[in-house]
């Protein structure tokens, strides 16, 4: 212990807010667990202050371990939520907020259909809008829309919006949608919006956003929808788009849908391409990826007809096993990529090919991907040790980046000086489980 402590506060801080973090966010984190009412696991904030008067001031004065607040409920059982546990809500909410200071806020909203909640969390959260940077909240709770359609001009903060429905079977409330759009009328920081693809037609102003995350909590293929969609992609504004599907719901089309054209768009994350690369024309688009080599043709088609210069992708194979035709599936999508400066392969589940057909092979050839600067490899199989990985791969992947770095050392070392490409960096990754 007494080591530990000499380590400097604000390295000690940084400590505590990874060991709360789960890798991308950290949050001050009340679920409420419907299957024992009253027993709370509190947030790990208040284990690191009961270790000693030390951590316990380092903690309550690092406003980034409070200053992002989850209020959950859990469904796993019928019972109703009981006042004490409306009331620790309250209580600790106002806690965490106390030890914010001025920062500002992020606060997750997903409770159950449960009025109670929200009236005892509204006066502790409502006042703090003005410092309100990330903003989610689930539609289909029982929430006052008037409470949100008064934050109207009070929100000078607020970059992110992201709303979520719970499941298809629960209808948002007309009345809170519209006053979501009254709330964030006024937001003139706000950039990054995440809905459902149903929300598109909730009428944002679309001229603002530069980021855009759809989800897709069931089949939506009305012609409406589509049409809302249309006037959401062509903004100027939007440089980066997601479309993710949630749970085993595929992503909706229709036929009927006429294709859209995207100016601006410059990244793009669809993991279920087809046949939504038919539908798009993203000319400014520069960063994207796809999975696996059933979306290689069509893929290498939407390159084509979009005219883009494509500089980063990364491709995720899962059952490519030297195939004939996947790699030839491949090596027609690098010839059509003359702009792409980083490629990244990422090997999952699948055995290390040959090299006569292995992905890498056609990067031998100055000719294939001649802007090529940065490669990442990455290569796992979770039930094999890393030791044995190691020894798998060496034999498969040294002997081609031996060549490819032979193949561009010429480009390397006399024509670095000109406006010509080089491969300046390569980087071989296995991950494998320690079990």
């Amino acid at each position: 212990m007494a080591t530990i402590d000499r380590l400097p506060p604000e390295v000690l801080q940084e400590i505590f807010i990874y060991a709360c973090g789960d890798g991308s966010q950290w949050y001050y984190c009340l679920e409420v667990p419907r299957v024992e009412p009253n027993n709370w696991a509190l947030p790990l904030q208040h284990r690191l202050l009961q270790v000693c008067r030390l951590w316990n001031a380092i903690a309550s004065s690092s406003t980034r371990l409070w200053s992002s607040i989850a209020v959950c409920s859990l469904e796993e059982d019928d019972d109703p939520i009981s006042p004490n546990d409306v009331a620790n809500v309250h209580r600790l909410v106002r806690f965490a907020l106390q030890r914010t200071g001025s920062a500002l806020l992020d606060i997750k909203l997903d409770m159950s259909e449960e009025l109670r909640f929200w009236r005892a969390l509204s006066p502790v959260i409502l006042p703090e809008s003005h410092r309100w940077r990330e903003f989610t909240l689930n539609l289909a709770a029982p929430l006052d829309p008037e409470d949100f359609a008064t934050l109207r001009g009070r929100l000078p903060n607020l970059e992110w919006l992201k709303l979520e429905s719970r499941s298809v079977g629960i209808k948002d409330i007309p009345e809170l949608n519209d006053a979501v759009i009254q709330m964030v009328e006024d937001a003139p920081k706000l950039r990054k919006l995440g809905c459902a693809f149903r929300h598109v037609e909730m009428k944002f102003r679309w001229d603002q956003i530069q980021e855009l995350k759809l989800e897709f909590p069931g089949p939506r293929s009305e012609l409406s929808f589509w049409n809302h969609f249309r006037v959401a992609v062509s903004s100027t504004s939007l440089l980066k788009l997601t479309m993710s599907k949630l749970g085993s719901y595929t992503v909706p089309w229709n036929s009927a849908w006429l294709p859209v054209s995207s100016p601006s768009i410059q990244e793009f994350t669809q993991w279920q391409l087809d046949p939504w690369l038919t539908l798009l024309e993203l000319p400014a688009l520069r960063k994207t990826e796809i999975n696996d080599s059933y979306h290689l043709p069509a893929f290498t088609n939407f390159i084509q007809q979009s005219h883009c210069r494509l500089t980063t992708l990364k491709i995720t194979i899962f059952s490519f096993l030297g195939r004939v035709e996947n790699f030839t599936k491949l090596t027609n999508l690098y010839a059509v990529l003359p702009h792409l400066t980083s490629l990244a392969l990422f090997f999952g589940g699948t055995k290390p090919m040959d090299n006569s057909r292995n992905p890498l092979s056609p990067i031998v050839s100055p000719n294939t991907l001649p802007s090529l600067a940065v490669l990442h490899v990455h290569w796992y199989d979770w039930e094999v040790s890393r030791p044995k990985a190691t020894l798998t791969l060496a034999p498969v992947f040294l002997p081609l980046f031996t060549s490819i770095v032979k193949a561009h050392r010429p480009a390397l070392e006399t024509n670095e000086l000109l406006a010509e490409p080089i491969l300046t960096e390569i980087r071989v990754f296995t991950c494998a489980s320690y079990y």
